[in-house]
C-alpha cells in the first residue's frame, strides 16, 4: 500500500509534467502558469488570465491506476473557470506507462476542429 506522502507526491509530480507540456505547447513562461499549491482550491494548472485565455481549459490532472471517470471529470466541471472548457488528464499509474489522456467535453473538440477547418 502507497503511503500518503508518496501519493501525493505522484499527483504533484503528474501535474508538474502536464504543467510543462502546456508551457511547452503555448510558450508561456513562469509567470504565465503554475501548479496548485498543497490544498489550494480551483484547478491543478492555474493560468494568468492571459494564459488562460490562450489555453481555453481548466485543467484537472489525475495520477491513478484506477480511475471513476464520471466522478474525477464531475471535479473539473466543478472546478471550471467562467469561459474556458473543463479538460480532465490522466495517467495510469502502472510502470512503463507514458500515455496520457485528456477528457474533453465533444462540443469542445468539435469547435476546435472547426476552427482548424476555416483556418485551412
Amino acid at each position: 500500500m502507497t503511503k500518503p506522502r508518496s501519493r501525493i507526491e505522484k499527483g504533484r509530480a503528474e501535474q508538474r509534467y502536464v504543467l510543462e507540456q502546456f508551457k511547452d505547447c503555448f510558450n508561456l513562461t513562469a509567470d504565465d502558469a503554475r501548479t496548485a499549491i498543497g490544498a489550494e482550491n480551483g484547478c491543478d494548472i492555474k493560468f494568468t488570465s492571459k494564459a488562460q485565455a490562450l489555453v481555453g481549459l481548466s485543467v484537472e490532472v489525475k495520477n491513478v491506476r484506477n480511475l471513476n471517470l464520471w466522478s474525477a471529470f464531475n471535479q473539473a466541471e466543478n472546478n471550471c473557470i467562467q469561459g474556458t472548457s473543463p479538460a480532465l488528464i490522466v495517467h495510469r499509474s502502472i510502470p512503463g506507462n507514458r500515455q496520457r489522456l485528456i477528457v474533453v467535453p465533444l462540443e469542445h473538440y468539435l469547435n476546435l476542429r472547426r476552427q482548424l477547418l476555416v483556418k485551412n
